[in-house]
């Protein structure tokens, strides 16, 4: 693996150190950016999901096409158990 140096202020490292210990068992920085890296990105996907249901739910034809098409596909499961 191929490695880089980030410059950042000493009170970022500094807090960088101290969530890596206390939240990550001391593990290295570059692990602990990984994980917030991806954690930013998954929350990310889920807020644009969020906002793109929100503009289908703003179009009455739209959504309505879409909650009938979501009908069809329950009743085409074929997997022989009633709704609850």
């Amino acid at each position: 693996m191929t490695v880089t140096t980030v410059k950042v202020p000493m009170e970022v490292r500094d807090r960088l150190a101290a969530l890596a210990a206390v939240d990550f068992a001391g593990a290295p920085l570059g692990q602990v950016i990984e994980v917030l890296i991806t954690e930013h990105e998954d929350r990310r996907l889920h807020r644009d999901i969020l906002d793109a249901y929100q503009r289908l739910r703003a179009d009455a034809d739209a959504w309505s096409g879409y909650t009938s098409e979501l009908e069809e596909w329950d009743t085409t499961a074929g997997d022989g158990t009633a709704d609850r």
